[in-house]
């Protein structure tokens, strides 16, 4: 985490007024591929969710940038076995999967760099803070089970994202972006982190110049 606030804060600290030459605001939707880092599940499997809400970056002439996102994230594991019959041995035959999920109102706050005109590429690295909404187990004999009283409310994640864009027009641009996030703290007490690799699309509006 101090490696990368070191990167992060010099570019955050940059005058404001070095970014005051565009105002961009877009919305944001794709599909998170996501697991966990943990002791207790060292066969947790990948799940699949999704994310989607509205961004805003500020330009400088530079093509440094500056954002924030505000976004509705999901995260989680799946977790299956061996079906054994009544002797103890395994069967061969999967049991379904037990499903944990954890729902996020996430706020990405991102540092970067843009090239190109009409098609170019962007990077950007930062954090992101988030908020535990809901969470619930989903498991084949216990049915569905509320979790979020004993799990950590806020989380804190790092954040690397790159991805293209392609202007439609003067002021309306398409993109797509490939992120991968880490979290920094446990989610419970287990020491569970979430990790999460997004594919997302969009569209971005430039509203001043």
């Amino acid at each position: 985490m101090t490696k990368l606030l070191i990167i992060i804060l010099p570019l955050l600290l940059l005058p404001i007024q070095s970014f005051a030459q565009s105002h961009i605001v877009g919305i944001r939707n794709g599909l998170n591929l996501t697991n966990i880092n943990s002791d207790s599940f060292s066969d947790s499997e990948n799940r699949m969710g999704y994310n989607a809400g509205i961004s805003y970056e500020y330009h400088s002439k530079k093509k440094y940038h500056i954002g924030i996102d505000l976004l509705y994230f999901q995260r989680g594991f799946d977790l299956s076995g061996l079906e054994y019959d009544e002797f103890g041995n395994p069967t061969g035959e999967e049991l379904p999967s037990t499903h944990f999920i954890y729902n996020y109102l996430s706020i990405p706050l991102k540092v970067g760099i843009a090239k190109g005109d009409r098609i170019g590429w962007f990077g950007q690295a930062g954090l992101v803070p988030s908020l535990l909404m809901n969470s619930k187990v989903v498991d084949r004999y216990f049915g569905t089970i509320n979790t979020r009283k004993h799990l950590t409310k806020i989380d804190v994640a790092g954040l690397i994202e790159v991805g293209g864009i392609h202007r439609l027009s003067s002021d309306l641009l398409i993109f797509g972006s490939t992120s991968f996030q880490h979290s920094f703290n446990s989610v419970a007490e287990s020491r569970m982190k979430h990790y999460s690799i997004s594919f997302s699309i969009g569209f971005r509006k430039v509203i001043t110049r």
